[in-house]
């Protein structure tokens, strides 16, 4: 390697070489970063420590970690339109890294609920709110409209677990909608963050008169795009056709995340 150092440097000069090396070195530093992320169990990003240890989180999530792409096209719309005095509900917990971001936007005196029906999840939610010193509220529900229970399949991957798939574990659980959640909490404006692998459709078309008089930010993640859902493409079309009718704007949209504030609040 040093040879073909030295050849570089007398065939093309001191500016090739030179950044030659910077890519090696660059390559090499992702390298070590990646391979100590399957060491060691905790990992920073975006501020927020994350506890990789468990069986729960997958290599295909931990290179996602290392690499910087996890959730960042949702964190890259939270940290521009979420603010420090806003209540939060979020719903699809995952390991708890976005709320950790939401939680160290906001002022302690704020209401921030997380919605996840995977209860295996918990315990990560739970230690990476406690590593993070967070202090959102984690209940062990899923969304549906009719607040009843409802069955959700968990993938060998937890990434994905949902209602609308077939494959994998089954977990019966109790369900929520957000009049009933914001009612029992007394909360009169809040944003909502969703991540919930096709909840959106079901929660935008049943939930809409109650977003435009109460929800102030919806930060959305779309999956009509996905294989997975196809069977539920057209009804999640349906509901981005509900959003645009709205007194909501869309503001921004990158990739499957799309935010929109709510113009009559």
């Amino acid at each position: 390697m040093i040879r073909q150092g030295l050849k570089k440097y007398r065939n093309e000069g001191i500016y090739s070489f030179l950044r030659s090396t910077f890519k090696y070195l660059k390559s090499l530093n992702v390298i070590i970063y990646i391979w100590s992320i399957f060491i060691f169990n905790m990992q920073s990003i975006n501020g927020v420590q994350i506890d990789v240890g468990s069986d729960e989180i997958s290599p295909k999530i931990k290179l996602e970690i290392a690499s910087g792409e996890y959730e960042s096209e949702e964190v890259d719309q939270i940290n521009k339109y979420v603010n420090k005095n806003m209540n939060v509900v979020g719903i699809g917990g995952g390991i708890g890294y976005t709320a950790c971001v939401i939680d160290n936007i906001l002022d302690k005196n704020q209401d921030h609920i997380v919605i996840e029906p995977n209860e295996e999840l918990l315990p990560i939610i739970h230690k990476n709110r406690t590593i993070n010193k967070c202090e959102f509220e984690v209940l062990n529900l899923a969304y549906s409209p009719q607040c009843q229970m409802v069955e959700f399949t968990i993938p060998k991957d937890f990434w994905g677990g949902s209602l609308y798939r077939n494959e994998g574990n089954k977990q019966t659980v109790r369900s929520i909608n957000i009049k009933s959640l914001i009612r029992g909490k007394n909360i009169n404006k809040f944003c909502l963050v969703i991540d919930a692998e096709g909840i959106e459709e079901a929660l935008i078309s049943n939930e809409i008169a109650i977003l435009e008089k109460c929800c102030e930010l919806l930060i959305v993640e779309y999956h009509d795009e996905k294989e997975s859902y196809d069977a539920i493409s057209k009804d999640i079309l349906n509901a981005k056709k509900i959003m645009e009718e709205s007194d909501f704007s869309l503001v921004e949209q990158n990739g499957e995340v799309w935010t929109y504030v709510n113009q009559s609040i």
